[in-house]
Formats: C-alpha cells, sequence, structure tokens
C-alpha cells in the first residue's frame, strides 16, 4: 500500500502543481505519504504544513528557485 500511495504521490505532484501551486499540492503529497507510513493521524496535518513551508522557503528565498504559485499567485511572499 505505501509503496501505491508514494507512486500516487508522484504521479498527484507532477499533475497538480502547475494548477494548485506548489503548498497545496505538497500538503496533500506529505499528508498521503506520512499516513502511508502509520504516522500519528494527530501529526500528519501539523507536519505536512510545516514541512512544506519549509521547503518552500528554502528553495524560494535560501537557494532562489521558484516553486509554481498556482492558484495561490497572489500571495508571493
Amino acid at each position: 500500500l505505501a509503496f501505491a500511495v508514494t507512486l500516487g504521490a508522484l504521479v498527484g505532484y507532477i499533475v497538480l502543481v502547475e494548477r494548485l501551486g506548489f503548498l497545496p499540492t505538497a500538503d496533500m503529497m506529505l499528508a498521503a505519504l506520512l499516513w502511508a507510513y502509520g504516522v500519528r493521524r494527530s501529526l500528519i496535518l501539523p507536519v505536512a504544513i510545516i514541512t512544506s513551508l519549509l521547503v518552500h522557503s528554502a528553495f524560494y528565498k535560501v537557494l532562489k528557485v521558484p516553486l509554481p504559485w498556482g492558484l495561490m499567485s497572489g500571495l508571493a511572499w
């Protein structure tokens, strides 16, 4: 199951990231992966949100690599 969720998350990321943007897509992907790998339900959402924000900040601010904003295009930091 975890392998199938991992493949599905990767395909879903590729398909959705341009439309939805990095942050919502990464949140959904990380939540699915954390669930598939047995993380406690109370931790899934906070860990997914914090991790995607940290990754986005690292790419956007530190590495100067723009990630897709998608639906959130008016919220560029």
